[in-house]
């Protein structure tokens, strides 16, 4: 024990305190009962408060003792607005009433849930299940000796431990970057909140979420959910996900059963790998693993939104989702920002995801844009990995105009806020993503080499002012659902547009020789284009740059197909 410390009985009348004690606890009284200094403790003044027993503890002000459930404790009970920690971590089971987490939350104090900072213990016991089944298959099937079993899960410890870690690793920072954007996403949450409720699947009272009106107030006071609540949204989002895809068919896909390998220890992988196809819970641990992993890295709303916007199903987003990952080898990306983990503030590290989210996030909806073409994941990233890769080659000696344009600054602006350089380039270049992906498709479709098509893709897009008409979409303001699908539709068309334009001008290069279609084509079409390139003089000399106008600015590039 430090200096004034001591260990006294719960049952003596009074306990005399050392004055190292009364300033750890940040209190004068020199004596206390022992119910008295355990309410002291509790709102001591410190960095972390650690849960580990069994108990209620703290309720909300607006709560009774009764409402604790928990008499054994009634005596030592405070409310969540008095605590003083700057963080409390529960390691064991209700220690905080719901209620008191989200009022603690709304005064500045950092708190997850008991089942978030639980939840590796869940985590162990449903890995410990799945590896002894396989081992039980491995036994049965004469390729594991009974009495070695014992030892190779002994020796597993370590690596089972270190994936457990990483995997609430991942939830935890889920959670993190869902708060700095709480208010912003607040109506996304809400309405999260509300479909889950329409099906059944939330009760919104039970959780002690905050109804419509409450919701409003928070808004009017520039507050989101706070971090308890959020957990319990992020929490069912993955149940209604989890059960999508498990009733689909992609747990069956081949690419799934990949990843269910690498969900085990890495010598089981290799050594019992042919038995994984037959576990009897496969089809549920890929449905765990690419939803949580969506749910993760997207945020909560984005399998529903997705499917709202595009028409798609959950199995059509995970199958769009795990191509996207695999081609641009997000995995890589997200390992390279945690990897800044205490180089860099945290802020600065969110603000890189944000980006990786919203680009990632266009990707997604290219694929579900054209899921009858991409209807099986190990399929399509065979079908465009090396053109997607020529592609991300070639467009450092492509870019010009806006589009070189954008991309410096955007380097720039994740330099100044302490991104390295390599990183900062990467995650620019993710604002490019569905441009490398027409790119790709149509040099595979045309039989055209991709850096050709890259080349040719950027020079039209700066000689008709296409790049300049992507950056006025991006820059528009949006605010709620339907505008921010009506960005999305102006934005898609533009690609489709750009796309086509290309497309008619590869098609109709003399003898194949591309080097020249596009002046050719330039040429040919002049009055067409000089009308184009007058009606973006005028809306750029208006200063008026909105959705209508863009609607018509692209009515008038459509014009030239």
């Amino acid at each position: 024990l430090s200096k004034g410390g001591g260990v006294y009985d719960r049952q003596s009348k009074s306990i005399r305190l050392s004055a190292e004690a009364r300033k750890a606890l940040g209190i004068k009284e020199r004596e206390l009962t022992p119910p008295e200094l355990i309410s002291r403790v509790l709102t001591a003044p410190v960095d972390l408060l650690w849960n580990g027993g069994i108990g209620t503890y703290v309720k909300a002000s607006s709560e009774s003792q009764g409402d604790a459930a928990d008499p054994t404790n009634d005596t030592v009970r405070v409310n969540g607005n008095a605590l003083r920690a700057k963080v409390v971590a529960e390691g064991g089971n209700l220690g905080l009433t719901q209620r008191a987490r989200v009022e603690f939350a709304l005064n500045g104090g950092r708190i997850n849930t008991d089942f978030i900072d639980n939840s590796a213990g869940v985590d162990s016991s449903d890995r410990e299940v799945n590896i002894k089944i396989l081992l039980s298959d491995a036994i049965r099937r004469k390729s594991l000796a009974p009495g070695r079993r014992n030892a190779l899960l002994r020796a597993m410890t370590d690596e089972v431990a270190h994936l457990v870690l990483a995997s609430n690793y991942a939830q935890t920072e889920a959670l993190s970057i869902m708060v700095t954007k709480a208010h912003e996403r607040l109506g996304e949450h809400a309405r999260l909140i509300r479909i889950l409720e329409n099906r059944d699947i939330l009760d919104r009272a039970q959780e002690f979420l905050p109804g419509e009106e409450e919701i409003e107030e928070r808004n009017r006071a520039g507050e989101g959910f706070t971090r308890p609540e959020l957990a319990v949204i992020l929490s069912y989002a993955k149940i209604e996900l989890f059960e999508s895809l498990v009733a689909s068919d992609i747990p069956d896909e081949r690419h799934c059963q990949s990843e269910v390998i690498e969900y085990f220890p890495e010598r089981l992988g290799k050594r019992f790998g042919k038995f994984i196809g037959s576990h009897r819970l496969r089809r549920e641990i890929a449905a765990m693993l690419i939803s949580s992993s969506m749910i993760n890295r997207m945020g909560p709303f984005f399998a529903l939104r997705a499917r709202d916007d595009t028409g798609g199903d959950a199995a059509d987003v995970a199958r769009a989702y795990a191509i996207t990952r695999s081609l641009f080898s997000t995995r890589s990306l997200w390992r390279s920002i945690e990897d800044l983990d205490g180089q860099i503030p945290a802020q600065v590290q969110y603000a890189c995801f944000y980006e990786c989210i919203r680009m990632i996030r266009r990707a997604v909806y290219w694929f579900l844009h054209r899921r009858e073409r991409y209807r099986n994941i190990e399929t399509s990233i065979a079908q465009q990995r090396d053109e997607v890769a020529a592609v991300l080659t070639a467009l450092g000696d492509s870019l010009c105009g806006w589009s070189r344009r954008a991309f410096e600054r955007d380097v720039t602006d994740f330099r100044s806020i302490g991104v390295p350089a390599e990183l900062a380039e990467r995650i620019a270049s993710l604002r490019l993503l569905t441009q490398v992906l027409d790119i790709a498709e149509l040099a595979r479709d045309l039989g055209v080499a991709p850096a050709t098509v890259t080349q040719l893709h950027f020079e039209l897009g700066r000689g008709l002012r296409l790049d300049w008409i992507r950056e006025q979409i991006e820059e528009l303001r949006v605010e709620g659902q339907w505008r921010a699908l009506a960005r999305g539709t102006l934005r898609e068309t533009l690609g489709r547009e750009h796309q086509a334009l290309l497309r008619k001008i590869l098609k109709q290069a003399a003898d194949g020789d591309h080097g020249t279609a596009l002046s050719d084509w330039l040429a040919a079409s002049n009055a067409r284009i000089t009308r184009l390139k007058r009606t973006l003089d005028e809306m750029q000399a208006s200063g008026q740059m909105d959705f209508a106008t863009l609607s018509i600015a692209l009515k008038e590039v459509g014009r030239l197909l």
